[in-house]
């Protein structure tokens, strides 16, 4: 008994080190996903135990819980002297996904720390939601992740969830989402299915801090003139509440989804004012969300090789930052569409290309975005030595700045659960507003493993 005695008071000795440590939430976070990863690989027997027998509270347990995640990191220098450390991670995330009769849940937790981003750590909740399923309809209440629309990385009638634009160019796809507190229901029929969507509480788009190396492509400048005032963000309040509908069919052929959204716009317009006063005068800039409408329309189809893609979302009345000093903002009505294509020509060979614009009606010369907002992607895929190695390029080209984001990267399974991948991303161009951020082109590696 003593032994074990001893051992369970180094265990709390330990867990009160961790507590009160300099980086104390960093170092439980990853405490707690070595738990999970012991606990996920643990056998299944070892789950139910003599217990299975019993019908206990671990053989349900291992019946109906499942436990998952992955952990990562990156690390990305500068191809430009003098070379400076441009990513620098270690990322990782536990799931909990919950299965029984007519109930699913889900739960994740996430923890972060970067050294280049801030000196510091995260670990938050990241979804939180539950589920009653039945017949021919769902409701859904909690954090989520809630995604609409039919284009790769680009966003057109997604505007649900807002989006995550801290350390973006180094984060995946499903990571730039940010979950919003939503009753999600859902009612389906043999071919057609209609999601009504509440959300109670805004959420605004997170961007990068100043020390963030793509930091001053979100940020209004350091003019002197200029002082920033406090961010208006809507009150939690029954009419300020989010709504939305997306109506889908899925018919053979072809899919196709039309939906309407009654939102807050995620990013904020800045309005100006001027301030006089004994020391000077000044424009006081404040950024401020207002309302929008997004009506929206989807559709896909597969032919032979193909799957083509178009989606298109039409914005009334949205608000735009004027550049004119002391002046609101003006509102224009607002079409983005994006046409799509994937082919898959055989032997794991993988073709994406899309083609994406932003029409602003009406256009004046005083507004902060162009009358066009041009995009070109295109993706190439292939995988080799049976299929553990993907070797991919990807092009991001927009013409109306005269700038091409190129990356280039090869990932490989090196066994089963983990993979390893290096990339070069490079940016080109000297006009418009990717100018500044050439030396962002970086040299990266990055160790992911999922269990």
């Amino acid at each position: 008994m003593l032994p074990h005695k001893a051992g369970k008071k180094t265990l709390f000795h330990t867990l009160v080190r961790l507590a009160c440590s300099p980086n104390r939430l960093f170092r439980l976070c990853l405490l707690l996903i070595v738990l999970a990863v012991g606990l996920a690989l643990c056998p299944r027997s070892a789950w139910a135990g003599a217990s299975e027998q019993e019908g206990g509270p671990r053989s349900w347990l291992a019946d109906h819980l499942q436990v998952s995640g992955w952990l990562e990191t990156m690390q990305g220098i500068g191809t430009y002297s003098p070379n400076h450390l441009l990513a620098s991670r270690v990322l990782g995330r536990l799931e909990t996904a919950l299965d029984w009769k007519q109930w699913h849940g889900f739960f994740s937790l996430e923890a972060e720390k970067n050294w280049v981003l801030e000196d510091d750590a995260r670990f938050f909740a990241r979804e939180m939601w539950l589920e009653y399923s039945a017949d021919s309809w769902s409701l859904r209440a909690g954090r989520q992740i809630i995604f609409w629309g039919k284009a790769d990385s680009l966003r057109v009638t997604d505007n649900v969830s807002p989006a995550d634009y801290s350390d973006f160019t180094n984060r995946l796809r499903e990571e730039l989402r940010i979950p919003v507190s939503a009753a999600l229901l859902r009612i389906s029929g043999d071919s057609v299915f209609a999601d009504f969507i509440w959300i109670p509480k805004f959420r605004a788009a997170s961007f990068p801090a100043a020390t963030d190396p793509w930091g001053p492509l979100f940020s209004v400048g350091n003019n002197p003139l200029l002082r920033i005032g406090e961010t208006e963000e809507p009150a939690t309040t029954l009419e300020n509440s989010e709504l939305g509908l997306r109506v889908s069919g899925n018919f053979s052929g072809f899919d196709v989804a039309a939906s309407v959204l009654y939102t807050w716009d995620d990013n904020p317009v800045y309005e100006s004012k001027l301030v006089l006063t004994e020391q000077g005068a000044w424009a006081e800039v404040s950024p401020r969300h207002r309302r929008m409408t997004v009506f929206g329309l989807d559709l896909s189809f597969p032919w032979e090789d193909f799957v083509f893609r178009a989606e298109g979302a039409f914005f009334p009345d949205k608000h735009f930052t004027s550049t004119s000093l002391g002046s609101a903002s003006k509102k224009k009505d607002m079409l983005k569409w994006v046409l799509g294509v994937d082919w898959s020509p055989g032997n794991d060979w993988m073709v994406t290309a899309q083609i994406y614009d932003e029409y602003v009606l009406q256009h004046e010369a005083d507004l902060s975005s162009n009358a066009h907002r041009h995009i070109a992607t295109l993706n190439i895929s292939k995988k080799f030595l049976n299929q553990t190695l993907t070797l991919s390029e990807m092009a991001y080209l927009m013409p109306d700045d005269d700038v091409l984001l190129n990356r280039v990267q090869a990932e490989y399974s090196v066994m089963d659960g983990l993979t390893a991948t290096v990339g070069l991303d490079l940016i080109y161009g000297d006009n418009g507003v990717f100018r500044e951020f050439r030396e962002n082109s970086l040299a990266w590696m990055k160790l992911k493993y999922n269990f």
